[in-house]
Formats: structure tokens, sequence, C-alpha cells
């Protein structure tokens, strides 16, 4: 189900994938002098997968089909809309608890409501794992933790307004689902950074210190060979 889910948005990925690169890289064009590469590397990146996560979520759907037998392209756009009448949940924790006691999703069959509880659970904070990473990377300074925090939010909420304008489900719970996969994600990637720095300033306080003790070692080894040769 969800290579499937995948395969569907490739190739709508690959569009909008392209005119975000674009945009970008003429946005950071113009501030060149301001912005170190490794910086705009890592801003790239975020805008790449950012866009996936909206080609998913909110973006129409595109798709291109090859007719004989003339081999012409013809490009299909589907609406993002997946309801009829817009709804929006306010309650936090409603739809976790209705997931997690089983009684949502009631009228599909075993299988495909497993898929369908593990997409909405943890899907929601898988999706933003990646975009708590990258900024992590990126953001520095003292108001580090606030925009760590507030990204991620940020961001669900407007998708999750702009879904609701398209007449799709908008839920809080997502919110909250995708503000902790960004913090989850931010937190992976400070504690790998955090045992990584301890990590080689052991290696070189050790390096320094047997090296320290190893000199003497080798000098009255070199002495000794010296004066059993004279």
């Amino acid at each position: 189900m969800l290579s499937t889910y995948l395969l569907q948005y490739s190739f709508s990925f690959l569009v909008y994938a392209c005119l975000a690169y674009i945009l970008t890289k003429l946005v950071l064009a113009h501030k060149k002098s301001s912005i170190p590469t490794r910086a705009k590397r890592l801003v790239i990146l975020l805008t790449l997968y950012i866009t996936a996560v909206l080609t998913v979520t909110v973006l129409p759907r595109l798709e291109f089909y090859l007719f004989a037998p003339d081999n012409s392209l013809h490009i299909e756009v589907h609406s993002p809309s997946s309801y009829q009448t817009r709804h929006f949940n306010l309650v936090p924790f409603r739809t976790i608890l209705s997931v997690a006691s089983g009684k949502a999703f009631a009228g599909m069959d075993a299988v495909n409501k497993v898929q369908v509880e593990h997409l909405n659970i943890a899907g929601n904070i898988a999706l933003f794992i990646p975009i708590g990473i990258l900024s992590a990377f990126l953001f520095k300074g003292r108001h580090r933790n606030e925009q760590l925090i507030l990204f991620p939010l940020l961001l669900s909420c407007c998708i999750e307004l702009v879904q609701y304008f398209e007449l799709r489900g908008a839920d809080i719970d997502d919110i909250i689902l995708n503000t902790l996969g960004g913090l989850i994600g931010s937190a992976l990637c400070l504690l790998i950074r955090h045992l990584y720095h301890n990590f080689t300033q052991k290696s070189e306080k050790g390096g320094s210190i047997g090296l320290k003790y190893l000199l003497p070692i080798v000098y009255f080894t070199h002495l000794k060979g010296n004066l059993l040769n004279e």
C-alpha cells in the first residue's frame, strides 16, 4: 500500500522538486556572500524535503500518459480533495485515542485498517523526523530551541489549514504528531552530535596523553640501543 502510494506521487514530486530547486537557487543567488556554502546545501535539502511533504499532503497530484500511435504526452491534474464536506477536529488526542482503541476506520477490512492506522499515527511522526534533523543542522544561535519547536509546528499548521480549505480533513492530532516527529528528529541529531563531540574530545585527550608517555619510552629505547652498539 505504501509503495503504491509513493509511486502515485513520484511524477508530481519530480515536477514540484525541479521548480522548488530553481526558485531556491535563485533566492540564494541574491545572498551569495552572506550565506555559507554548507548552509545553502542544507537549505536546498530542507526545501526539497518540504516539497516532498507538500506533494503528498496538499499539492495537486500530476499523472502523465503516453498515447499510441503518436506517443503524445498527456498530463492530468488530480485535486487532492478527499472529502465532500470540510472535516475539522480541534479536540487534542481524539483521533489518536480513537485509532489506538480500534474505533477509527471501523468499516475497513483488517489488513487495510492496520495499514491506514499505522500511516495515520506512525506516518505523521516519521514524515517530520527528517525536517527536525535538517533544522537542527541549519538553525544556530540562542533562539535555536524555539526555532526547532516552532518550525515543524507552524509548517504542520499551514498544511492542515490548506487541507481544510481544500475540503479535506484537518486535525489537531496531525499537528501534534507532526511536531512530535520534528522534535524527535532534532533531538536525535543533537544527541548524535553531542556524543560525537564528546568521543572526539576524549580521543584527542587520550591520544595526547598516550603520546606524552610514549615519547620517553621511545627515546629511552633508542638511547639504550645506541649504548649497546657502542
